[in-house]
């Protein structure tokens, strides 16, 4: 919490009832709000004229929560661009080889366009999901999101690709109730 606080001083500002909510919601799901897998995040709330602490976990706290679960195997998540070769076939991905790694002679001079995005998810069982989604697709909850016009969709757009098919991903796979909290709990709300 402290070195939270320090990385955002507007925490301070927060109202003690939302900041000390958030940390026990933290603490239930074991995560710390380290600014990786987990943040605090001050928003105004204007008609109340308060500052409300928030509770973000990033997608790679949620994976953490999927691995602890012991439900889940492998997550791999990737974006596919327009010089990649991605062979998608029946809900599985036959293959993808990015465009850095092809040596055919057919190799475009440049990797293009992000087109999709997908999540590969191996459950401890044997048994896999995989999810792709468009560009557009991605841009659709992209718009819808809060934060859609700054933050990391401005920033990491490939990282918040990832989150997004990765989270449409787990609503196939059984998860803990820490995990679907910590989905919930993310702006970038998917259909």
């Amino acid at each position: 919490a402290i070195t939270a606080l320090t990385r955002t001083p507007k925490l301070s500002q927060c109202t003690q009832a939302s900041f000390f909510k958030c940390l026990l919601d933290l603490s239930a799901m074991g995560l710390e709000p380290d600014g990786r897998r987990a943040h605090l995040i001050p928003f105004e709330n204007r008609s109340a004229g308060t500052v409300e602490c928030t509770l973000i976990v990033d997608y790679k706290g949620i994976v953490e929560l999927a691995y602890r679960s012991g439900w889940v195997k492998y997550i791999h998540a990737d974006v596919v661009y327009e010089g990649d070769l991605f062979v998608y076939s029946l809900g599985r991905v036959e293959a993808h080889t990015p465009w850095m790694f092809r040596s055919d002679d057919a190799k475009p001079e440049s990797s293009g366009s992000v087109v999709a995005a997908y999540c590969l998810i191996e459950l401890a069982g044997g048994a896999t999901k995989c999810e792709v989604m468009t560009w557009r697709d991605i841009e659709s909850i992209r718009s819808r999101s809060k934060a859609g016009k700054s933050g990391p969709w401005m920033t990491d757009w490939t990282e918040m690709a990832k989150k997004t098919v990765f989270k449409r991903c787990s609503k196939w796979i059984p998860l803990s109730s820490e995990i679907l909290d910590a989905i919930d709990r993310d702006d970038d709300r998917l259909p």
